[in-house]
């Protein structure tokens, strides 16, 4: 038990080093254990415009904001930190480990970095000078060893460089000072390089062998060395853009183990044909943040201590389960066809028109067919509506109201005119720019992967419609299994209790009986006690002495199949 307690998500340190130590089975694996440490270089010598300066400085808040206030947020960056190029190097955030503590740190460490670059104004140079990249470089490789040393942590450096200088320039003199540097535990170092009027944004390139600097420059070896390890990118001047990029940072790192197996059941493979994946997150999940309730529709009264201001009835009773009406608020008209699937999460809930019999006759009717035109207009245009929840919330009744985030829904009708469909959709905080690795063209794949596909598929039942009520995953045997066998525990256990109370019974009898007695206080008080721990010891005994008391086993007898015809979704 204590060994499965020491995972990565308890302990990185540890884990990490079981999973590099000892053998690992092939059906484990690790989430985050491969996460680099990030440290972020900022080039003060190129000319940072104000609009540069307020989307570096909004999109380094906005994402530490929001990954310092994840649960899992630590794990998926371990070590961060913030340097200024300058003619020398300023440290602003050391590299060190995050935690919800870290943010106040950060938001300083911005405020230092705008006076820098108001006071950097008339240091820019037109072209990038290689010696304030190499000194930042090895400023960075210097304090990754210390962390290293003091941590014991086996992850590797990545570094980002951000600069307002041109492409083609930063990447001749960042290739020029990373082959004077030692890149031995550094990973990867992206460029970042904000767009000007002769470059298109999101053009990228990766070093391989730099023809604008000469050989004598480079030393021996150095261009197998930073094979791959170099990355220009060219971006747009926005926050959006720049925190975007910052999102990949918060995805799996690790290849050391697949993530899933897609198994087919096929002839001429022992274990079927299987194709092994790699997932990747599209959305943050919104329980690692605070007020994760106001992104879904409470109905069953769980709303997590938020209550609203006015909840006791008028009897001034207030039920157990206690929740708000939800209030949402319609913003856009957006067609059907052009709502993404994979932004969509949650559990989908129904609407239908209300039959709260606080209503009138006449309100009811009037809700229902605004209900029934409302349903049949969106299934004729073919649009969903976007809703913001609006419903106001405070941490106690009576108390005064608090900002919350509020949670973004789509509601779609369906061909029954009488509901609609409603699922939580994300906003731009939840969502996480995952890069897509580059894929063979259709024309490079062999045929024999092809025909292997083909033949895979042809072995798959086909259904014209996917009907839920013919398929049983096995849970309810499952669920009542744990429920009989909970049952069995406590009637083993209630078995004693009958002697228990009737051994209480005998020692308060044998107490009064022992009070009438004419004796001294002390040979009372001997008497008093004696004679019930004999009578319980008589009781108790033959139970005691069973060795082999019996246990109830009981089996679930699988039910007959049947044919039962179930009615069609559509």
């Amino acid at each position: 038990m204590l060994h499965k307690q020491r995972t990565y998500e308890y302990n990185p340190k540890m884990a990490f080093k079981e999973r590099t130590n000892t053998q690992t089975p092939d059906n484990i694996r690790y989430p985050y254990s491969r996460q680099p440490a990030h440290l972020m270089i900022l080039d003060l010598t190129s000319r940072f415009s104000k609009e540069v300066t307020e989307a570096v400085c909004d999109g380094i808040s906005n994402f530490f904001g929001l990954t310092c206030s994840m649960k899992s947020g630590l794990y998926r960056i371990p070590f961060c930190g913030l340097l200024a190029m300058t003619p020398y190097v300023e440290v602003l955030f050391s590299i060190q480990r995050l935690n919800r503590a870290s943010y106040s740190r950060i938001d300083l460490a911005l405020s230092e970095l705008r006076k820098l670059i108001s006071e950097s104004c008339a240091k820019w140079s037109v072209k990038p000078d290689v010696q304030p990249i190499e000194h930042a470089i090895r400023d960075a490789a210097t304090q990754f060893q210390k962390i290293k040393q003091v941590a014991g942590t086996l992850t590797k450096l990545e570094l980002t460089i951000v600069t307002c200088h041109s492409s083609q320039e930063i990447r001749r003199a960042a290739t020029l000072a990373l082959s004077k540097v030692n890149v031995k535990d550094i990973r990867h170092v992206n460029v970042l390089s904000f767009a000007t009027t002769l470059e298109s944004v999101g053009s990228s390139e990766t070093v391989t062998v730099d023809a604008g600097v000469s050989s004598n420059d480079l030393k021996e070896g150095c261009c197998m060395d930073l094979a791959g390890i170099l990355d220009v990118t060219v971006i747009d001047s926005n926050s959006l853009t720049f925190e975007s990029y910052m999102r990949n940072w918060l995805s799996d790192r690790g290849t050391d183990q697949e993530h899933l197996h897609l198994c087919f059941n096929m002839r001429g493979h022992e274990n079927g044909l299987i194709i092994k994946c790699d997932v990747k997150e599209r959305l943050i999940n919104p329980s690692e943040l605070p007020y994760n309730n106001n992104f879904e529709i409470v109905v069953d009264g769980s709303s997590d201590g938020w209550v609203q201001n006015s909840m006791t009835t008028k009897t001034g009773v207030k039920p157990a389960n206690a929740s708000a009406v939800t209030k949402l608020r319609v913003v856009k008209r957006v067609p059907c066809q052009n709502v993404c699937e994979s932004i969509l999460f949650g559990i989908p809930l129904l609407l239908y028109s209300s039959s709260c019999w606080r209503m009138d006759w006449d309100a009811l009717e009037s809700n229902q067919n605004r209900f029934i035109a409302l349903c049949r207009s969106l299934m004729e245009k073919s649009e969903c509506l976007i809703c913001k929840n609006t419903t106001p919330y405070c941490r106690k009744q009576g108390g005064p109201l608090v900002t919350t985030p509020h949670g973004l829904y789509v509601v779609m009708a369906s061909e029954n005119l009488g509901s609609l469909l409603i699922k939580s959709i994300a906003s731009m905080e939840l969502l996480i720019s995952s890069q897509v690795p580059l894929q063979p063209k259709w024309e490079t794949i062999s045929d024999e992967a092809v025909r292997e596909i083909d033949g895979a598929l042809q072995n798959v039942e086909t259904a014209s419609t996917f009907n839920p009520l013919s398929i049983d995953v096995g849970w309810i045997p499952v669920l009542k299994d744990n429920l009989l066998d909970l049952g069995t525990k406590r009637g083993t256990n209630s078995e004693r209790k009958p002697l228990q109370k009737a051994n209480s019974s005998n020692i308060v009898g044998s107490k009064r009986s022992a009070s009438l007695q004419n004796s001294r206080p002390n040979t009372g008080k001997a008497t008093r006690f004696a004679a019930p721990r004999q009578e319980l010891q008589q009781c108790t005994g033959p139970v005691n002495r069973t060795p082999n008391t019996p246990v109830i086993s009981l089996a679930v007898k699988p039910a007959s199949k049947k044919t039962v015809s179930f009615p069609q979704f559509h």
